[in-house]
């Protein structure tokens, strides 16, 4: 039964009080993006 519980458990209006909060989604957080050169960095290219 425990398994069945979501662990991390969100009111409908979680969202919305977020984003009045100022805390940002997962997809607007992009933790990818501060490094998106780093590939091409490493490779030896120039941007």
């Amino acid at each position: 039964m425990s398994l069945s519980l979501n662990p991390y458990p969100r009111s409908p209006q979680a969202e919305t009080a977020l984003k009045q909060a100022g805390v940002k989604s997962e997809e607007e957080a992009a933790p990818v993006s501060p490094l998106a050169g780093l590939k091409d960095l490493l490779a030896g290219k120039k941007s």
